[in-house]
C-alpha cells in the first residue's frame, strides 16, 4: 500500500479504539515514569482532538490552569494564573498554511480553537517575543496516524511535523504518543523527508529507537 492508502487504513484503524481516556491516561503514566525530563526545559506538544491520544488534561493539570481555576480568576477579575513554578516552558503549535510555528503559553485562556477545530495560540499570543523556535525545544511530543517499528512516523500528510524536527538540536528528544493499535511493522517513508520519532509510548510499551535501544519494553 502507498501512504494514502495506509492513511485511509490506520485513521479507521485509530477511529476504532476504544477505552481513549483510560488508554491515553497509561500513556501519559508511562511517559512520566520514563522520561521526566518531559517535565522539565522547553516542551513542545500538541493539543489533542479526538481521536488522538488525549494531551490536554495533563496540560491542564500539570502545566497550566483548569477551566475551574480560570471560572474562579474570571469572577474576581483576576490576571490568568499563570503555569507553576518549575513546570517545563510549554511551546503549542499554530499552523500555517505551510509550516508550524511555536508560541509560548503562560495560561490555558491563551489558546483558542482555529476552524479546523484545533487549540491554537490566540492572537494576542502570537507576538515576536512569544515564539518559541524547534532549535530551543528539549523534548517534543508529537500525533501521528501510525507509527512503525522503526520509528517512521505517517503524518497527515502535509509534512508539518517533519518541519519542526528537521531543524530540532541533536539532543533534543522526540517522543509520538500512540495507541498499541497505531504501531505496525513496516510503513512507507521516504528517507531524507519523513522524520522518524526517537520513542514511541503506547499504553503497553515504550519502542525507543536511540542507538542504545531497539526493542519494545513492558
Amino acid at each position: 500500500m502507498n501512504k494514502r492508502e495506509w492513511r485511509v487504513r490506520m485513521l479507521a484503524q485509530r477511529v476504532a479504539v476504544e477505552q481513549r481516556s483510560d488508554k491515553s491516561q497509561a500513556i501519559w503514566q508511562r511517559l512520566l515514569t520514563t522520561f521526566p525530563q518531559v517535565q522539565h526545559g522547553t516542551l513542545c506538544c500538541y493539543v489533542d482532538i479526538e481521536p488522538e491520544v488525549q494531551t490536554r488534561r495533563w496540560l491542564q493539570d500539570l502545566l497550566l490552569p483548569t477551566p475551574e481555576q480560570m471560572a474562579v480568576g474570571s469572577e474576581s477579575h483576576q490576571q490568568p494564573v499563570k503555569a507553576p513554578l518549575g513546570s517545563p516552558i510549554l511551546a503549542v503549535p499554530f499552523c500555517l498554511p505551510d509550516r508550524l510555528l511555536l508560541y509560548r503559553l503562560a495560561a490555558w485562556s491563551e489558546l483558542s480553537p482555529s476552524r479546523f477545530g484545533l487549540l491554537e495560540p490566540a492572537a494576542a499570543v502570537r507576538t515576536s517575543d512569544r515564539q518559541v523556535g524547534p532549535e530551543q525545544v528539549d523534548v517534543f511530543l508529537v500525533p501521528g496516524v501510525a507509527f512503525d517499528h522503526s520509528g517512521n512516523r505517517l503524518g497527515y500528510g502535509k509534512g508539518y511535523y517533519d518541519g519542526l524536527l528537521r531543524d530540532r538540536q541533536a539532543d533534543a528528544l522526540c517522543i509520538a504518543l500512540a495507541f498499541d493499535d497505531q504501531v505496525v511493522p513496516e510503513l512507507p517513508h521516504e528517507p531524507g523527508h519523513d522524520i522518524p520519532v526517537d520513542v514511541i509510548v503506547t499504553e503497553t510499551k515504550i519502542w525507543d529507537f536511540r542507538p542504545n535501544r531497539s526493542r519494545p519494553t513492558g
